[in-house]
């Protein structure tokens, strides 16, 4: 279904997630376009404002590896 399909379907749904674009993605500029909410993993460089959330990967790592040496020290 096209992005602009969905945005005509009366917001069955309240957002979209939107992952694994590259920045200026087309479907993201079509969403933009159609007025239809969404929320990007990662930071695009899209003229209008938008929502988006990412990762701190090295932070999440660096927090599971301290848990599991902790956890291993009192085996």
């Amino acid at each position: 279904m096209s992005l602009k399909a969905i945005a005509k379907q009366g917001r069955r749904v309240d957002a979209r997630i939107v992952a694994y674009t590259q920045d200026n993605a087309p479907r993201l500029l079509q969403l933009q376009s159609a007025g239809f909410p969404f929320l990007r993993l990662g930071h695009s460089q899209l003229e209008q404002p938008y929502a988006w959330f990412d990762f701190d990967n090295y932070a999440g790592t660096f927090n599971a590896i301290n848990s599991l040496v902790s956890h291993a020290s009192s085996v």
